[in-house]
């Protein structure tokens, strides 16, 4: 059984059936881990290179209101990533290669269909959505120009992030992480050279982006296409099967709303106005200082009064958002009274 399994599968398939669980889990775990924060780096290096490059502080405040943004093109990739991996995992599993096929194929297109229109509802509505998120008469102009250049990558991303995930899932942990890093290096290399040497400007650093999303793309879809790896792609698994889709958006729902949450919540802060009061602020410090056993003022000397406002505000977001969600008035709540079944015709005498 086991041999046969090595034949069908793959030695990193057939090692999840038989390796220890603890040292799977610090196989898997670990540069899962070490990819997301990588790939943090590429909000943080445009920050700091465009930062650097460009004097103006509107500049800075046009990229940050596009993270909430480039948050969604993440959402979207999980939504279908983590659904086509776990569902991969499953058939997997059971020994099932060409279901495993049918979701990788099925995906493929499920994948480029929600990016496309991503980018095409965005670019439509593009400066109402970066209001929203919080950009100003002066900064908005350079929000709008980053994303326009950043906007056609964002295809590509959702692939790489739907695919990475299928490519651990389908025992490639180390590979994937390298996706992570060959893309957060290359930005590293290509933002700088394109502000400093070329002299782009706020330009620069969206292709620097937009070729590190093209490169990493092309990495992970150039493993899905060799057939010498455990799953590819085959001829005769494009056509949608509902029930696979169905159930690849159903697991991966759950990320996907964890990642627009988390965009929301900027939008409701921006929205709304809301801010942090002096009353709020001291209230903060007297809860952690509930929390933590520990005096007010001792609180005060180790946390900084910015990130206590901060996370005062975005915890009023999150209230406002619940409460929204949950407060529903019982008169628009509409009934249907059951209709009074019509007494049959009787028969003409």
């Amino acid at each position: 059984m086991t041999y046969a399994l090595t034949l069908t599968m793959g030695k990193g398939l057939e090692e999840l059936g038989t390796a220890p669980v603890g040292r799977l889990l610090l196989k898997y775990s670990l540069p899962a881990v070490v990819g997301t924060v990588v790939s943090a780096v590429y909000n943080i290096v445009d920050s700091i290179v465009i930062g650097h490059a460009i004097d103006d502080p509107n500049v800075v405040a046009g990229i940050a209101v596009t993270f909430p943004v480039m948050n969604i093109t993440t959402a979207l990739g999980m939504l279908i990533g983590a659904g086509a991996a776990t569902r991969v995992s499953i058939v997997l599993g059971q020994n099932d290669r060409r279901v495993a096929e049918i979701i990788l194929g099925n995906c493929i297109q499920l994948t480029v269909i929600i990016g496309l229109l991503y980018a095409g509802v965005f670019a439509v509505f593009m400066d109402p959505i970066l209001r929203m998120f919080g950009a100003s008469e002066n900064s908005l102009p350079y929000a709008r120009e980053f994303m326009l250049w950043v906007l056609p990558g964002s295809v590509l991303m959702n692939m790489t992030f739907s695919y990475n995930n299928v490519m651990r899932a389908s025992g490639y942990p180390g590979k994937a992480m390298l996706t992570n890093m060959i893309g957060a290096i290359l930005n590293c290399i290509l933002a700088p050279l394109f502000l400093f040497v070329f002299e782009w400007g706020i330009r620069g650093a969206a292709i620097a982006t937009d070729i590190s999303m093209f490169v990493t793309a092309v990495w992970v879809m150039s493993h899905f296409f060799n057939r010498k790896n455990t799953l590819h792609f085959t001829r005769g698994t494009y056509r949608f099967n509902w029930p696979i889709i169905r159930s690849v958006l159903y697991i991966g729902m759950a990320p996907f709303l964890i990642n627009i949450c988390g965009s929301a919540i900027n939008a409701i802060v921006k929205a709304e106005n809301l801010e942090a009061s002096d009353e709020d602020v001291e209230a903060e410090y007297a809860r952690m200082a509930s929390q933590y056993n520990m005096d007010v003022e001792n609180v005060k000397k180790y946390m900084d009064d910015a990130v206590v406002r901060e996370q005062v505000v975005r915890t009023k977001a999150i209230d406002l958002a619940v409460a929204s969600a949950v407060a529903v008035k019982p008169e628009d709540v509409k009934t249907e009274e059951p209709k009074a079944e019509e007494p049959a015709a009787e028969d003409a005498q």
